[in-house]
């Protein structure tokens, strides 16, 4: 069975935890760090798919 998620680090910054990785969905990859719009209070029900895109939002949590 595959797994729902998965997250592989890419990356690492010496002498800190600074990382980059890729989160693997099964929509997609999410390359990490990233910009993830998250909506509350219907505020991204109330945009169009268009307006979503143009955030540069690799993923939206609603």
């Amino acid at each position: 069975m595959k797994k729902a998620l998965s997250f592989e680090i890419k990356t690492r910054l010496n002498g800190t935890l600074a990382r980059t990785g890729v989160i693997q969905t099964p929509h997609g990859e999410i390359k990490t760090p990233a910009y993830i719009a998250g909506g509350t209070n219907a505020t991204v029900k109330a945009m169009t798919p268009e307006q979503i895109r143009s955030t540069g939002a690799q993923a939206v949590l609603a």
